[in-house]
């Protein structure tokens, strides 16, 4: 009976403390602000780190004040800690299209080929927007 145990509240610990990081990455991305130029407001945010998949529903940037240029969102791993990605450290990258306020991406979607063999505690998204002035604006959080 014990050998039963041991290994359903394993899982159970993994999913309740993947459930927490979840949460805290929910509202970290939904506090995405540049203030003055544009915010961003996400949709819903599913990782399996099991299954080594994960996807966010939608995520919309829309301009606060005079168009935006382009706009994009990376995934990556920071390996040396320094909150940026660098050469090497890129998991996935997304193009926003241009929308009537801004930008929308739709169905971000990673998959175990992009998360297999990454250290999921150095986990990172890189939020880019260039403004009309070509200024470059970006917010890192982690995963």
């Amino acid at each position: 009976m014990h050998r039963l145990f041991v290994p359903c509240a394993l899982v159970a610990g993994a999913a309740l403390s993947a459930c927490s990081s979840i949460a805290k990455v929910e509202a970290d991305l939904a506090a995405v602000n540049f203030p003055g130029v544009a915010k961003i407001y996400t949709g819903k945010l599913d990782m399996n780190w099991i299954a080594l998949e994960g996807s966010i529903s939608h995520i919309d940037i829309n301009s606060v004040r005079g168009p935006l240029k382009e706009a994009s969102v990376t995934v990556f791993e920071d390996r040396n800690r320094n909150g940026q990605p660098d050469p090497g450290e890129d998991v996935k990258s997304f193009t926003a299209s241009q929308s009537s306020d801004g930008f929308s991406l739709k169905n971000l979607r990673i998959g175990s080929g992009e998360l297999s063999g990454r250290d999921r505690n150095r986990l990172s998204m890189q939020f880019k927007v260039v403004d009309a002035n070509g200024n470059t604006h970006i917010h890192c959080t982690p995963i």
